[in-house]
Parts: C-alpha cells; structure tokens; sequence
C-alpha cells in the first residue's frame, strides 16, 4: 500500500465483549472500533465484528464470523479497508479488494488439537466505494454473482471455500 505522506492528528477507540468461557460450548464475542483524524485529510472510519461459535463434540468447533465497516471524509490510502489474506478472505492476496468500506463473513468448522487443526472454511467478502454500495441498495439492485460477466471488480464480492490447516500461536487466546 502507497501511504499518502502528511501530518494527521486523531484518535481512535475500541470496544469489545466477549461471552462464554467453555470451549466445547457457546461463545460470542463482538468488538466495535472507530477512529478520526484531521489534517492533509480528513476522515473517520469505523466497524464492527461479530463472531459466534459452538463446540460440536469431541474437539470439533463450529465458528461463524461476519464483520463490516466503512467511512466519512477522505480516507488516506494506508487508512483503507483491505480484504485478501488469511485474517480475511483466504486464499487472496492482502488487498485484492480496497475501498472505503466493506463487509465479510465466514463460517469455519474446526477439529483437532488447539495448536495445530484443519479448519473446513466459506469466505465471503467485499470492499469498495461506499457510494457505488449505497447507489445499488438505493435502487434494488443485489450484490451480483462472481462470475457474471461486465460487472464492475468493485461489485463482484470474494468468495472462497476450503480446506486449510491452522497453526494458532500459543499467546492467542480467542481461539481457532
């Protein structure tokens, strides 16, 4: 990512909940985080994420994840929303998707030891223009299907299925 150079101040505040301390049974954890800054730009962004998982039985654990944000002002290059990578849609490159907002969820199934466990996994995500976003709900028009041809890249949404193998840190301790 290109940084656009200059002098920001602002602040930024997060917050987050987490519920259920049972590993095999319900857990829910959310986070809301915003920020803001003035400068040679200004913006502010802010979002949100959801995670709710459930063991299955045995070591088998089932998780969902849906997250979104967006923003206000102009946002500096450094300060976008990017989706690809393991932490969002996997098996995308960091940043196959860019705007100035976005959303994403995913649905994993996990089983194996804590440290080291396939993980069976959907991603669905996507970031772009809010505006382009906001114009579409505005008129009816859904997010389109990934492989309809002639639509715009930024309307087209990431979608993954598959199979990976997880390696969580030790220090980590929220879990698959």
């Amino acid at each position: 990512v290109s940084a656009v150079e200059g002098y920001y101040a602002g602040a930024a505040a997060s917050i987050s909940r987490d519920w259920g301390a049972n590993p095999l049974g319900a857990q829910f954890s959310g986070r809301l985080s915003v920020e803001a800054a003035g400068g040679e730009l200004g913006y502010g962004r802010a979002a949100t994420e959801l995670r709710f998982a459930h063991g299955l039985g045995g070591s088998a654990v089932a998780t969902v994840t849906g997250a979104a944000g967006t923003s206000i002002g102009t946002l500096p290059s450094q300060r976008g929303w990017y989706l690809g990578g393991a932490q969002t849609i996997h098996a995308h490159r960091v940043g196959a998707l860019a705007g100035n907002s976005f959303w994403m969820s995913r649905a994993e199934i996990t089983k194996g030891f804590p440290l080291i466990r396939p993980v069976a996994f959907v991603d669905w995500g996507w970031a772009g223009d809010r505006d382009l976003l906001v114009d579409d709900v505005r008129h009816g028009r859904s997010v389109p299907a990934f492989d309809q041809p002639g639509q715009r890249l930024a309307d087209q949404p990431l979608v993954v299925l598959g199979v990976d193998l997880a390696l969580q840190d030790p220090a980590d301790d929220l879990g698959g």
